[in-house]
């Protein structure tokens, strides 16, 4: 591992050749430092499979030499990836130059000259040599590229990597030709392949991941080493480590586009802190703030301090400016928190105007800011239109705790507009048009000019919406026939055709979500294409259009769901595909024109870091992958739009920063941290339909990410194919009678698995001829969707689900039936209820070890304040019998009441007879008998009011049944000592 005291330093490592390496003899920069050189290497070589074995290094002389060669032929550049820290990488392919050795096992290795010095001759006569520049090297390259790229993407380090964008020299400074060692002709053959490669890696990085020399590219006659058309002089090395030395850190790479590109602007002014620059240049005397402030590397930084507060910048304008629109480039850094980020100017007035964003992207560049018309503005401002107004400064606010060092705000540049209002620009056939002066003004509308979307794009979101609502084609007949209207399939909303929305519409948010989000035009949709009957696409456009005249166009009263971030990114899916049906079907003018008025300012709000994950208290959250997929299926459907292509590239870039944040990679299985298997089977689906839309990224880690899913989902799955229902995920339930049970066969290979990073334990068992399955919960990654049921656990055996998670009911958190389904109370674990439990991450852990067929799982928890809760599960995988020993530790305060609880699934029945639980089931033929589980233990079916226990399951969208839950005392500071095992009835 590296040394820590490069703890605080820019970590480098190389990837290429001294013209890389040679330019660190330069170096003056402290902060930067070398860790480590790779060279004589091809990244075909260097992530092949196999070690290239057997070969005697010991006729290197020079050390460094023999090293280098060694990591070549044992691949140890992935690895040392893997296990160390790095903040660059940097990679030249100048020694893409070597040839590659092919052995008739199959090892490959690269040709250097000085694995030539070896007894590697002998073997060059029994293998394959693969020729630089040739296809075939070209594609093992291309292979090997492609596992850097997704072993980067799986670090979540891709935007560590930049390019040493290099050729050969043509000449020396001196003016001198190469020859007789390498020809003109061969120096240029050699430099096209070099464009040809670097062309490869343009598809997978930003332009701000290349380094290209400025006009430094020739040869020197005093080099060190020597002549070579690789060898350079000074000047080139230095420009490259004064651009090193600039502030990599400071150099990540914008994900946000250009926020005037689509403008239908009369006129813009950049500003910025550049003295080169030909855009209005700033000094410090016109910042003010608080911070303490200085211009480095082209940005101005201030620097802050102190308890959280409210820090600000503000930029004194040279001159007073009429516009009505701002971006700001800007990047938050080393923040310990922060409550929310503002961007804004002060009016002649005084006034001051601003957008706010509750969960921006630190420590990265952002560009943020807003126009007048957008909705980003509209939905903080008011809803009356804001014109052209007078502006005296710009500021940016941040409401947060600084860390204890080098805590920041840098703004590089921004910019301010004038556009025209309610208008935006699009291109066809290859001219941009105004949609306000060509679309609306002009007799011959240009809608049929749009070209019509892609059908795979089409159906690939059909597919998805298919499996999403699989009882669509239900929903949509019972509203065409009988009028009924349903949001979820078994809750009819009562919706006389005299009134503009639903009865109850505003009584549950799931409603309210679900209308807003245009959900029952899905199922309109997907009727009218499976059935060919156009009656559901009349009522979709009708659905569409009355909520476009009472919520987009005009403010609707409901602002929370209205613009909830989820709910709006399904609505711009929905959209999109009545337009697309809308360009088939010849729909009127007046009709598309609203639609694509209201599409395009859907996708600038689901684009604005304003709205980002708007609604959740933290940027990563399933809701942001919603808003990502919307704006990419919008760059597919409309590439018109001027920014069409920059919003699918902001949007594939904040979903890999959400992949790095929410998915957790443990023993060849991907877990969705958001603590619900029903939501991780939900994204599981959604991965899915990123990889299709993704397809031209090639990216081998949403792949690598698509099949982990599978893995776990398969892992989590009882041999009836059903699931636990932790958190928030719906349940299925037990069949009743024989005849519905699926008891599955006995596992080929019983075992354990531990994800305790992730933290699941499963144990899968038979008991005689049938499997058995234990899973405990013990996840502390992530607050979302998060139950108090650290430690808690289900068990499946012979077809029944005989102790269960009591799943979840709807989002209404606080009211009684949900907050008890979500409780310590409601599951199988250690409650205190008249304690606070904290579902923040970090309050527990668990460890599972197997010996021979022998298991042990421990775990604890500190979700009670003053408490810490153990518990340790001994059992086998071959018989279904364990051991459980519960105990509560206080750290403070004893004068409370602690119980456990077990909670049975459907038809599973209980009795106490001479201190022992009997559990049966009337399907099975066993019985589970649990021994030591309290003295006196009490019996709850059903809901009763004052009750700290209820026996019930919620099964889905509000929605019980009566179950049984047994409760115990739990004694504080005793150890609580019980067992189950089965008894066959037989």
């Amino acid at each position: 591992m590296l040394n820590s005291t490069i703890c605080n330093k820019i970590k480098t490592i190389i990837f290429g050749s001294c013209v890389t390496r040679d330019a660190f003899e330069y170096i003056t920069n402290e902060e930067l430092v070398l860790v480590e050189y790779f060279a004589r290497s091809s990244l075909a070589s260097a992530y092949s499979a196999m070690a290239f074995k057997d070969i005697n290094l010991e006729t290197i002389t020079s050390n460094f030499q023999k090293r280098i060669v060694a990591a070549d032929l044992n691949k140890t550049f992935s690895h040392f990836l893997d296990e160390n820290e790095f903040d660059l990488l940097i990679y030249d392919p100048i020694d893409e130059r070597f040839n590659l050795l092919r052995s008739k096992s199959g090892e490959l290795c690269t040709l250097s000259n000085e694995l030539l010095q070896t007894e590697i001759k002998m073997q060059k006569k029994n293998g394959e040599i693969i020729f630089s520049g040739t296809k075939q090297f070209y594609l093992l390259w291309e292979k090997g590229w492609n596992a850097l790229i997704a072993q980067l993407d799986t670090l979540g380090k891709r935007d560590c990597l930049r390019i040493n964008k290099v050729f050969w020299a043509i000449h020396s400074e001196n003016g001198q030709d190469y020859l007789p060692s390498y020809s003109l002709d061969g120096i240029k053959k050699e430099n096209s392949f070099l464009e040809t490669l670097y062309q490869r890696m343009a598809e997978d990085l930003h332009p701000n991941q290349f380094f290209i020399p400025k006009d430094t590219i020739i040869g020197s006659d005093t080099h060190q080493w020597g002549r070579s058309p690789f060898h350079f002089v000074e000047s080139y090395y230095q420009e490259l480590i004064t651009r090193l030395g600039s502030g990599v850190q400071d150099q990540k790479i914008m994900k946000k586009p250009d926020m005037t590109l689509g403008r239908n602007c009369i006129n813009k002014e950049y500003f910025n802190f550049d003295r080169l620059s030909e855009s209005t240049h700033l000094d410090l005397n016109l910042i003010s703030g608080g911070g303490k402030n200085l211009i480095k590397e082209e940005a101005l930084i201030s620097y802050f301090e102190g308890d959280e507060s409210i820090y600000q910048v503000k930029i004194k304008l040279p001159l007073i400016k009429i516009a009505n629109g701002l971006s700001v480039q800007l990047k938050l850094e080393n923040w310990q928190s922060i409550r929310y980020l503002a961007v804004g100017y002060t009016l002649a007035d005084n006034t001051f105007r601003n957008i706010k964003s509750s969960n921006p992207w630190l420590n990265n560049w952002i560009e943020f800011g807003f126009g007048h018309s957008d909705l980003a503005f509209k939905i903080q401002n008011g809803w009356d239109l804001l014109g052209e107004t007078q502006i005296r400064d710009v500021r940016v606010y941040v409401k947060g705790t600084p860390s204890v060092k080098d805590c920041c705000i840098k703004i590089k540049s921004f910019c301010i507009w004038l556009e025209e209002s309610n208008d935006f620009l699009v291109k066809i056939h290859g001219n941009e048009l105004s949609f306000q002066q060509r679309f609306v003004n002009q007799k011959n509308c240009l809608i049929e000019n749009f070209s019509a979307p892609n059908n795979e794009i089409i159906n690939l979101i059909y597919e998805y919406w298919n499996q999403c609502i699989p009882e669509a084609k239900s929903i949509a007949e019972k509203f065409l026939s009988f009028g009924e209207f349903h949001i979820i399939e078994k809750k009819t909303l009562e919706w006389s055709p005299f009134n503009n929305r639903p009865l109850l519409l505003n009584s549950v948010g799931t409603y309210s979500y679900g209308w807003h989000a245009l959900i029952p035009v899905v199922s309109f949709l997907i009727y009218t294409r499976d059935t060919k009957n156009i009656s559901g696409l009349f009522a979709a456009r009708d659905f569409v259009s009355q909520w476009l005249e009472h919520s987009f166009f005009s403010p609707d009263e409901d602002k929370k769901f209205t613009w909830y971030d989820h709910g709006t990114a399904e609505r711009q899916i929905v959209l999109l595909l009545l337009w697309a049906e809308g360009l088939k079907l010849g729909f009127d003018q007046r009709f598309m024109l609203r639609l694509l008025y209201s599409i395009y300012y859907h996708a600038q709000l689901l684009n604005s870091e304003m709205f980002y994950a708007s609604h959740q208290r933290n940027r990563y959250h399933n809701h942001a992958w919603f808003q990502d997929v919307a704006l990419m299926c919008t760059a597919f459907i409309l590439p018109e739009f001027l920014s069409a292509n920059d919003w699918f590239e902001n949007a594939y870039s904040r979903l890999m920063d959400q992949f790095n944040n929410l998915i957790k990679h443990e023993k060849n299985h991907a877990v969705f941290i958001e603590n619900s298997i029903g939501y991780h089977l939900g994204i599981q689906r959604l991965i899915k339909f990123i990889e299709q839309l993704t397809k031209s990224k090639n990216n081998q880690y949403i792949s690598k990410i698509s099949h982990e899913l599978d893995n776990f989902s398969n892992l989590m799955r009882y041999p009836d194919d059903r699931i636990p229902s932790q958190g928030d995920t719906f349940r299925k339930s037990n069949s009743l009678n024989a005849n519905g049970v699926i008891r599955g066969t006995p596992y080929i290979k019983p075992e354990i698995i531990a994800l305790e990073k992730a933290g699941y334990i499963i144990v899968k068992g038979n008991h005689e001829d049938s499997p058995f399955m234990l899973t405990m919960f013990s996840t502390s990654l992530s607050s979302t969707h998060k139950h108090d049921d650290n430690l808690s656990f289900t068990l499946f055996f012979d077809g029944i689900e005989w102790l269960v998670d009591p799943s979840f009911y709807s989002h209404e958190y606080h009211q009684p039936i949900n907050s008890y389904l979500r409780s310590a109370a409601g599951h199988n674990n250690i409650a205190i209820p008249e304690m606070e439990y904290s579902i923040i991450p970090g309050k527990t852990v668990i460890r599972a070890k197997c010996k021979g067929e022998f298991f042990e799982i421990k775990g604890s928890h500190t979700a009670y304040n003053d408490f810490e809760i153990h518990r340790v599960l001994k059992g086998n995988i071959n018989t279904l019998t364990f051991n459980i020993i519960d105990k509560i530790t206080s750290l403070g305060t004893r004068n409370v009441k602690a119980f456990n609880s077990l909670h049975l699934g459907e038809g599973v029945s209980a009795e106490h007879v001479d201190g022992l639980l009997i559990l049966r089931h009337p399907a099975s033929t066993y019985q589970l008998q649990i021994k030591g589980f309290g003295s006196e233990p009490k019996f709850y079916q059903g809901f009763q009011d004052g009750n700290l226990f209820h026996g019930i399951i919620g099964h889905g969208f509000m929605q019980t049944v009566n179950a049984i839950c047994i409760v115990s005392d739990a004694p504080i500071e005793e150890e609580i000592d019980w067992s189950l095992n089965v008894v066959s009835t037989i």
